[in-house]
């Protein structure tokens, strides 16, 4: 397993600005689930479910009142120690999805946002078919960036602002360093629904997630990207070597940093550059994707 997110701030970061999981697939994951297994002795909650590749835990929590127990699995010791403690029933393990850690054919759902792109993906598709009952199901899901609306009076026209966000926003991501994995997210997991074998699977397309954001949360968000943190770590080595460390303060920094950029290219091209980060409400949409299945078969 690839393992990211290791600093303590990043960590931080990312429990604050990542999305949880849209109702609509924490509703049709209950609904697939209901359908292939009944719950035991009248019970009005599935026993146990794990989510693997957690991070802190904002996702896990959605599925918090549909399970007995919730067992969330990352290989970051900084985004356990970031999860919240908000439902006793829901633990937080260090872990990798290679090597789950709880029994044979006991768990109900094993579930898994934007990160199964970072395992060895058959090993865990056989570490699924191990912990999960004879009717357990998987949910692997993600979403796309964020696109963004301004949510105050513009001159200009929607056309006009839409192709602004989508060349500053590319800009800016041509910046950051994407590990190759990362083409799996980018695809829609499309190649690793085809790796799948089971009795039945099925994906849905176009989930929107909306949000209401500052510009500032927007930077934020960019922040929490293992690429923005990579390319962030280059850059700093870079700065370093030719400035040196002494001149390295928070505006230095800051000057240099390709959020304030993206920020400000937005700001010019929207025409508000008079504006304060803070005051520029917009609206945020992801565009998430879903694959449910069966039990996977040995691989």
């Amino acid at each position: 397993m690839i393992q990211l997110y290791e600093h303590m701030e990043h960590a931080k970061i990312y429990r604050k600005f990542r999305p949880k999981a849209p109702n609509v697939v924490v509703e049709k994951t209950i609904q697939y689930l209901k359908k292939r297994t009944r719950l035991q002795n009248g019970a009005d909650k599935f026993q146990l479910m794990v989510d693997v590749g957690c991070g802190s835990g904002q996702a896990t929590e959605s599925f918090a009142s549909y399970f007995e127990k919730i067992i969330g699995v990352d290989a970051s010791a900084s985004q356990i120690a970031c999860a919240s403690k908000k439902f006793p029933h829901i633990e937080y393990l260090v872990g990798k999805g290679e090597s789950i850690p709880v029994d044979d054919e006991t768990v109900d759902l094993v579930t898994s946002g934007q990160a199964v792109h970072w395992m060895d993906f058959p090993v865990f598709l056989g570490e699924c078919h191990r912990v999960l009952k004879p009717n357990g199901c998987l949910l692997f899901y993600g979403y796309d960036y964020i696109k963004l609306y301004p949510q105050f009076e513009t001159s200009l026209n929607e056309e006009e602002i839409i192709a602004a966000e989508q060349k500053i926003k590319s800009n800016f991501l041509k910046t950051c360093r994407f590990h190759s994995r990362l083409t799996n997210i980018h695809d829609h997991y499309k190649g690793l629904f085809d790796v799948i074998k089971s009795d039945h699977k099925e994906r849905t397309d176009n989930i929107e997630l909306l949000a209401d954001w500052t510009l500032v949360d927007v930077k934020n968000y960019f922040r929490s990207l293992s690429s923005y943190q990579t390319m962030m770590k280059e850059k700093l080595e870079d700065l370093k070597q030719t400035y040196g460390e002494e001149i390295m303060n928070e505006e230095f920094l800051l000057n240099h940093d390709p959020c304030e950029k993206f920020s400000r290219d937005l700001k010019n091209a929207w025409k508000i550059e008079f504006m304060e980060d803070s005051s520029i409400q917009v609206k945020v949409t992801w565009d998430h994707f879903m694959i449910l299945s069966d039990r996977p078969h040995i691989l």
